[in-house]
């Protein structure tokens, strides 16, 4: 039995996309993801920053991670965090997606501006707090 991978990573997007971009970008992810057994959660602030997370078989996850690293559209990626996984946490989305820009925030209570600081950082220091953000996002998908 091969061994699941979950990789969780944050990047920024090297230049400004639009909404034909991410939708270009989302249909080429799950494209692909399907072809390699691939799901995941991808959150994009609707500015530049990027969090997703990857799982599957490790060595297919690996070497998307590698691909990502590449792609000219992405800049400062940096790796959350690997671990091997039982089952899937993402098991029907071959590449879910949520663009935290389209949410109005005016008046929600709790409300953290997070998505809109440049919080590379913070992510680094604290790699669990990407993977919670996918799972929240995951839970209360609509």
């Amino acid at each position: 039995m091969s061994t699941l991978l979950s990789l969780t990573y944050t990047s920024h997007a090297a230049d400004k996309m639009s909404q034909k971009d991410i939708l270009n970008l989302m249909e080429e992810c799950h494209r692909n993801n399907e072809q390699r057994g691939i799901s995941g959660l991808l959150l994009f602030d609707g500015k530049r920053t990027f969090i997703q997370a990857l799982e599957g078989e490790s060595s297919c996850v690996e070497e998307l991670y590698e691909v990502i690293k590449k792609d000219p559209r992405h800049t400062d990626i940096v790796s959350l965090g690997r671990r091997e996984i039982d089952e899937r946490e993402f098991p029907y989305w071959r590449m879910g997606f949520r663009n935290v820009g389209d949410i109005d925030t005016r008046g929600l209570g709790g409300y953290s501006n997070f998505m809109e600081r440049d919080n590379k950082a913070y992510l680094e220091e604290n790699p669990g707090f990407a993977h919670s953000l996918l799972l929240f996002f995951r839970d209360n998908a609509k």
